[in-house]
């Protein structure tokens, strides 16, 4: 009776246990980086969380479990670009329970992507870039040091996580260029 009490209590559910091989997935499969990763397993854990609301196995999501998950969202306020970031995160997981062999059919697959705006970015104007570096005291080591970073964030277009991740190796000074490891380890 101790041992199948403790065997309950400490049993592992169908969840737990896709979740483990969610990451490795992600990490493996996908070389996902781990902010990204982070974030899918996040909207995993909501998905889990009300499916399991439901009483819905994970085996057992359908189609119609989703689209209530994807109408709360809505209701919650949840950005646009957000929502599609979830969605993407469970059809990867989908994905994965299908190459498994864990259930035959994806239920995120026919699940419709909310339409994204076509808004363009907002860009800082070359103007705007030297009213922020004429603020720098660069007779200071620390304040030359931030002058050249919005130097080379904004002249080589980068994002700031592949500035900070930057190596000395990948600097480049007499060709006068900078190896990058972008989005999905991709180098430019």
């Amino acid at each position: 009776v101790i041992l199948t009490h403790f065997q309950s209590v400490f049993r592992v559910t169908d969840w737990q246990r896709y979740r483990r091989e969610f990451i490795s997935f992600l990490r493996l499969e996908k070389s996902f980086s781990p902010n990204t990763v982070e974030a899918y397993l996040h909207d995993f854990d909501q998905l889990w969380s009300f499916s399991e609301q439901k009483g819905v196995d994970v085996c057992d999501v359908t189609l119609d479990v989703l689209q209530q998950l994807v109408s709360q969202l809505n209701e919650l306020g949840i950005a646009v670009s957000t929502q599609c970031r979830i969605i993407s995160a469970w059809r990867s997981f989908f994905k994965m329970m299908v190459l498994s062999g864990a259930i035959n059919e994806s239920p995120a697959s026919l699940l419709d992507m909310p339409s994204r705006s076509q808004k363009l970015p907002d860009v800082l104007s070359d103007n705007d870039i030297s009213a922020i570096q004429s603020t720098f005291d660069r007779s200071k080591p620390d304040q030359d040091r931030n002058y050249v970073i919005i130097e080379v964030l904004y002249g080589c277009g980068l994002r700031v996580s592949e500035l900070v991740n930057l190596k000395l190796s990948n600097i480049y000074v007499d060709d006068e260029c900078l190896l990058i490891h972008g989005k999905g380890d991709k180098e430019r």
